[in-house]
Formats: structure tokens, sequence, C-alpha cells
């Protein structure tokens, strides 16, 4: 009897909808088991295979509340867009790549361009213990500083990122995975210099970031899920506007392919 019922457990199920996986993925990146992640990853590879880009829905408080806050938010006010789509890297320095400390001087090297004034990333928890797979997060804190049209402000982002490993799958059916949950948010409004919201211009007060990484079908490269939920104002438009969020998908886009410009260059 005992073995009949253990035959009859059921699958582990995810959400098949690519909002509802983005959703699920920010919630659970911690807390959900080899089975569960792999359930879900299962049914996001195809959306991540395809090069994609549009909205996502809104957090809600209580999926926000898996992030520290240091500043109250109301989640309602971020607005979400995504892309998807391969990345000519490989899955390794894909994930390398992502969690590197020098975030500036390998993109910086690798395109020419400086996107920086101030950058600055430091590990909060053991990264050889993460690269050796002894421990599957790893954790940073950063500050940056940039100037991206007319007011410069600096922005203090927490980070990390989960590894879960291959699964063995099954004799129906290949396994899937490895998977990278990489999940950042900003606790506190960005502070800006000169033109801020207390003079009516611009703020970024609330930034939800997820990246979902798994290798593609060949084993060469790597696919890639990345959703953004954004709280800001620039040039009195906000992020609800078409056309912030066109700027904003153009630069997700753009940082894959300066992504790629890095593995090729090696690092």
């Amino acid at each position: 009897m005992l073995l009949l019922l253990v035959g009859c457990v059921p699958p582990v199920e995810a959400p098949t909808d690519l909002d509802a996986l983005f959703h699920w993925f920010f919630v659970n990146r911690d807390t959900a088991s080899q089975e569960e992640l792999d359930a879900a990853a299962a049914n996001l590879l195809p959306f991540a295979s395809e090069s994609t880009r549009g909205t996502v829905t809104h957090l809600t408080e209580g999926e926000q509340a898996v992030v520290a806050m240091t500043t109250p938010a109301d989640p309602a006010n971020a607005t979400g867009i995504f892309i998807t789509g391969p990345v000519a890297c490989s899955f390794e320095d894909f994930e390398r790549v992502h969690y590197a400390l020098d975030q500036e001087g390998l993109y910086e090297t690798a395109t020419g361009d400086e996107s920086y004034i101030e950058y600055d990333r430091a590990y909060t928890s053991d990264l050889a213990a993460y690269e050796a797979r002894e421990a599957p997060t790893l954790s940073w804190d950063t500050t940056y500083t940039i100037e991206p049209v007319l007011a410069r402000y600096t922005a203090d982002i927490k980070g990390g990122m989960r590894f879960v490993p291959a699964s063995a799958g099954d004799t129906d059916e290949e396994g899937v995975g490895p998977v990278v949950i990489e999940r950042a948010h900003l606790p506190s409004p960005a502070i800006f210099e000169g033109r801020g919201e207390a003079e009516g211009g611009d703020f970024f007060d609330q930034d939800y970031q997820l990246d979902i990484m798994l290798p593609d079908a060949a084993g060469t490269g790597s696919v890639h899920a990345y959703a953004v939920w954004r709280d800001l104002s620039s040039l009195g438009q906000t992020d609800e506007s078409e056309g912030v969020q066109n700027l904003i998908l153009d630069g997700l886009e753009d940082f894959d392919r300066d992504t790629e410009l890095v593995c090729a260059a090696g690092f």
C-alpha cells in the first residue's frame, strides 16, 4: 500500500504563463524546492528562448515583502517590464559576469563606453563557498552613481543570486537546468544631486529586478528572462509612459548585447 501511495504522488505544478512565472520566481527564489524550481524552469524555458519584450503586472504588497525595504513604498507605483531571449555567452560565463565585483571595468573594457561615474560592489556572503557549490546563494551590496540624462543620482542596491543544479529528470523526459535566479532591489529612493523630487524634477523611488538564466538547448549559450519593476520620473515623464518604458527596454536589451561582448573578450 505504501508503494502504491508513493506512486500516486501528483507532479509538482508551476505557473504556465510568463507574467505569473516572473512573479513566482521573484517570491520563491529562496524558498522553493528543487522540484518546484525544476517545474517552473521547464515552463519558463520556451519563453526565455525567444526574443520578446513587454510589460509585467505590478508586484503586490505581499510579493514586495520578500525583500527588506528601508523606506516604505507602494509597489503599485512601480511599473513592470521584461525582456527574454538568447545570449551568446556560455551559462558558466554568464553567471560569473553577473556576480563579478568589477562590473564597471568589465563592461567599459569590452564596450568602450563609460556607464558609471562611480561604482562599488562588495560581497556580503562567502564567494568561495558559492563558487565551490558549498553554498547555494551569493549576496552583495552595490552603490553606483550615474548621470543618465540631466540629473545625477546615487543608488544603493541589495542583490544576490541562487544557483540551482540541473535535475536528473526521469525516464520519460530530460532534466532541467542548471538555473541561476538573481534578484535585486532598491531599499530606499536614489539620492539626486540638483534636480531632485523636492524641486519637482526627477525621482527614482523603487527598483525590483529579477534575472533568470538557463543554458540554451545546444548547451553552448544561455537564455535570459529579465523583469524589472521601477518607480521613476525623468524630465517629467514617469515609468508609466510608453516612451520611458521603451527606453528602459532598449537599455535592457543593449545590456545583454554588451554582456556578449564581455564574454567574447574573456575575463
